[in-house]
């Protein structure tokens, strides 16, 4: 008999279904952590990330499940971020398309709340706009988060 949590799978769900998305077409598309590379892409989605130290990846509270139930309830917060770096300084272009992204995430979980089947619900939660003027141009960050309703496997 095992037990085990939807959180991984939660996670490759929404890394899946970014990755896949037309919309997000020349976004990268992280797991984590984004990757630094010599040639960095201006416009980047990071599942199951936060640029605050402070921040955790996932968040969870569980509980029991119902009485009938051998699964446990799980519900979580899927810490994430995208940012678009605009080198002409565009603080309208860069906050539009930030919000562009945004949106397009927020139409994959509308569109398949259960994330492939792995989790009960999912939903936007709460988010935040950075814009920052960094050496590489205009920062427009959306950090947000992910909220979810499982039970646990079984």
């Amino acid at each position: 008999m095992s037990y085990f949590s939807t959180v991984p799978d939660a996670l490759a769900a929404l890394v899946a279904m970014c990755s896949a998305a037309p919309d997000l077409e020349g976004v990268q598309v992280s797991d984590g952590p984004p990757l630094t590379t010599g040639d960095d892409p201006n416009q980047v989605v990071a599942i199951g990330h936060s640029p605050g130290e402070d921040v955790d990846a996932v968040e969870m509270t569980g509980q029991f499940g119902d009485l009938g139930s051998s699964r446990d309830r799980e519900q979580y917060t899927i810490h994430c971020s995208l940012g678009v770096l605009n080198g002409d300084r565009d603080t309208l272009a860069a906050r539009t398309r930030a919000y562009e992204i945004y949106d397009a995430v927020g139409f994959l979980i509308a569109d398949d709340p259960t994330l492939r089947k792995t989790v009960m619900n999912a939903r936007l939660g709460s988010h935040n706009l950075r814009q920052s003027d960094t050496t590489g141009g205009l920062l427009a960050r959306v950090n947000f988060s992910i909220d979810v309703d499982a039970f646990t496997g079984r």
